[in-house]
């Protein structure tokens, strides 16, 4: 996930860049590009070269590499085919902000591999349900991230990374949001990603990934 350290908010402007200008540039693909992923980057491309095209010039960072970057941290997406946040829930993360002071409680529903903690991830909705893997499907995540609301709201949400630059509600400070509330319920309508992406990418950490 991206790591947010310090942020500016110098360049206002940014702030108003519309999504899909009508004179971006257009990524044209011959045969031997053509691939699954290509195609992810160019649908990404589309619905979001004013605002990639910005960030890239304001940071002064390659458009393709900031374009492959968002892709990869959400599938060039931040809502799922039912208008749904695409979110993901971290299970290791909700032990260490909620779980370790009621292991009893959080066993019950959560697993996880302590050695290699984001891996084996599952969940289940009682102690008689089977064990249920739940990455790669956003109706699990769903599923577990309510699951976990039920037992600590805030908690649950600070474990869950959310939107397209996939930002956990545990950053919610430094993305310019008093509370992990205002950041998922914001970002939870379309109008607010340019806003949020701007101020989401506004890193030096994440400008010295992108150009190495």
């Amino acid at each position: 996930m991206f790591g947010i350290s310090k942020l500016s908010y110098s360049d206002k402007t940014l702030f108003n860049v519309p999504l899909e200008p009508e004179n971006a540039t257009e990524f044209k693909l011959d045969k031997k590009q053509d691939s699954p992923t290509t195609r992810k980057l160019v649908k990404l491309w589309k619905g979001y070269a004013g605002l990639i095209s910005a960030l890239s010039n304001n940071f002064n960072v390659e458009t393709k590499a900031l374009l492959a970057v968002i892709a990869i941290e959400s599938l060039g997406k931040g809502y799922d085919k039912n208008g749904r946040l695409v979110i993901r829930f971290e299970i290791h993360q909700f032990w260490r902000n909620c779980g370790k002071k009621n292991p009893e409680l959080f066993n019950m529903y959560f697993t996880f591999n302590k050695d290699k903690p984001w891996r084996k991830q599952q969940f289940r909705q009682d102690e008689n349900s089977a064990w249920e893997s739940y990455h790669g499907s956003q109706d699990r995540e769903w599923r577990v991230l309510e699951l976990a609301m039920r037992l600590n709201k805030d908690k649950a949400l600070y474990s869950t990374s959310m939107g397209m630059p996939q930002i956990y509600g545990s950053q919610h400070k430094i993305i310019g949001y008093s509370t992990v509330n205002d950041i998922f319920f914001s970002i939870s309508e379309k109008s607010a990603l340019s806003n949020y992406c701007v101020k989401s990418l506004r890193s030096q950490k994440d400008i010295k990934m992108f150009t190495g």
